[in-house]
């Protein structure tokens, strides 16, 4: 039951007891504390009581203690750690949790998008302080989570890449190394470049077996079936350097078929290089146990970017990724099924298989074709010829 007490300030304090807790509420007007302690009551009869100083965490206490529940790849802790750090944190960090209101966060949102945050940047933001307010729900901590219903900035639609066979052959005769140059070179001289048939094989992976670049940097030599000519995917390269033992997805963990080529390039790296540990690392001069993988970012700046900018490829210039999406699409050009593509590529869905089917060259061929030889053999115009006046219906 609740109670009401006149304080010698003048003020109504209306107390509640809920299990032991005494929780208060002061006004200069009575009925002020008799709706609070009446809504109380009710959250009590109703069985969805909040402790009302739940909410008085900060949003940055919650998010230490939020984390220690999370099971997520490390990729994602990192990539949550560095949106929290850059624009969580500045903006409600030192907040209360029941002080977060959706007009607040509409602010946040629209602030990000005046400072030309990137759309995807933003979005993602906005995602993790909606899951941050929703465990707090959970956990039952506020009521209802006022980031849910704000929405965020669209992101700028992704514009595949996708290369013809001309395009790849060129981009792959152009993938160089840097090559150190000997003591004594004055300083800020280009340094020269040779081929570099390591990656090339790896560009070829991407190419000529739909291999994501995390999938081909983590690959092992145990996982490659020379003889029925296929790679098991399974091993991934984080960006930290770490190897995740399998893919993000069920379907990611696959066969990859291998090309006659792939496997001749595949034996000659291996007569190179022996067939222990990762097919791919920084250094091959150290024992196989002692190699290091690969850096992406490293790696295009050193490897892919001289290599696009030296083939001439037409804007827009191609990601590594984008060699999967061509791969996709020459196997949808030659009438590989979707639901097999989807398999080969390690898709859950079919539908991220249908930009490769829109993409179609073949498809567009048959489309001309068909329209050809329908013009060819006097085919009837598509537009019908408008009744004369004559015509006995009379119109």
């Amino acid at each position: 039951m609740a109670s009401f007490r006149r304080l010698p300030s003048g003020k109504w304090q209306g107390i509640v007891k809920v299990a032991g807790k005494r929780y208060t509420r002061t006004d200069p007007l009575k009925k002020v504390v008799q709706d609070w302690a009446a809504e109380l009551e009710s959250q009590l009869r109703r069985g969805d009581f909040i402790d009302p100083n739940a909410g008085k965490v900060t949003l940055s206490a919650w998010w230490s203690e939020w984390q220690t529940t999370r099971r997520v790849a490390k990729a994602t802790a990192a990539k949550n750690e560095t949106h929290w750090r850059v624009h969580v944190e500045p903006a409600f960090g030192s907040w209360a949790l029941a002080s977060i209101q959706s007009i607040d966060v509409e602010k946040w949102v629209a602030g990000m998008v005046t400072r030309k945050v990137g759309g995807e940047a933003a979005a993602t933001a906005l995602r993790l302080l909606r899951q941050v307010l929703e465990a707090a729900v959970a956990a039952r901590k506020i009521r209802t989570n006022p980031a849910e219903g704000v929405r965020a900035p669209k992101p700028p639609k992704h514009v595949d890449r996708f290369l013809d066979i001309d395009e790849a052959d060129r981009l792959i005769a152009a993938i160089t190394r840097p090559v150190r140059p000997p003591a004594g070179t004055p300083r800020g001289r280009a340094w020269e470049r040779e081929p570099d048939p390591e990656s090339q094989l790896l560009v070829r992976l991407l190419l000529d077996a739909g291999l994501r670049w995390q999938e081909g940097a983590g690959m092992h030599h145990f996982r490659v079936d020379v003889r029925r000519r296929r790679v098991r995917v399974q091993e991934v390269l984080e960006r930290d350097g770490t190897i995740k033992p399998q893919p993000k997805s069920e379907a990611g963990s696959r066969w990859a078929p291998l090309t006659d080529e792939l496997v001749e390039l595949y034996l000659a790296h291996v007569a190179r290089h022996g067939r222990e540990g990762l097919v791919f690392a920084q250094d091959y001069d150290v024992a196989p146990e002692d190699r290091r993988p690969l850096d992406y970012s490293n790696w295009t700046k050193r490897i892919w970017a001289p290599a696009v900018r030296a083939a001439e490829l037409a804007a827009p210039l191609p990601t590594p990724h984008d060699c999967r999406h061509s791969y996709g699409s020459w196997l949808a050009d030659n009438g590989v099924p979707p639901h097999e593509i989807m398999v080969l590529m390690g898709h859950s869905s079919l539908r991220a298989v249908e930009r490769y089917i829109h993409a179609s060259e073949a498809r567009m061929d048959r489309a001309r074709d068909a329209l050809g030889a329908r013009r060819a053999h006097g085919g009837e115009s598509h537009m019908q010829k408008a009744p004369s006046s004559g015509s006995e219906n009379g119109a």
